[in-house]
């Protein structure tokens, strides 16, 4: 779900399990980022801010960031929704949380993300 704020974005991302993290993460991102499903149209560079319900925490995790990638409809097999980096000031806390859930998943792991 996104609500526009003034030209930004407030995306509320909800990942039920770790197949779903797995294919939303996006390692080679500086910071690290996040996947999002949305049909929503965005601009490379707009601001956004995420509220992510992940797995088993207790409370949304916010993170604001920034897109960076783009995945328009009619893509082929790609889903549509947009690539978040997150900002340096975030990243620490989101990145732990979700590597603490990828524990092992990343390396060596070869099956197709939403974005590679």
């Amino acid at each position: 779900m996104a609500l526009s704020m003034g030209g930004n974005s407030i995306i509320n991302v909800s990942i039920p399990n770790k197949n779903i993290l797995y294919a939303s993460y996006m390692p080679f991102v500086t910071d690290g980022g996040l996947f999002v499903r949305t049909n929503k149209k965005h601009n490379l560079g707009d601001e956004v801010f995420l509220l992510i319900d992940l797995i088993d925490e207790e409370e949304k995790i916010p993170v604001t960031g920034k897109v960076v990638w783009i995945s328009p409809v009619n893509q082929g097999s790609r889903v549509q929704g947009v690539g978040i980096q997150f900002s340096p000031a975030d990243s620490a806390k989101a990145k732990e949380k979700v590597l603490k859930y990828l524990a092992g998943l990343l390396e060596g792991n070869t099956q197709p993300t939403f974005t590679m």
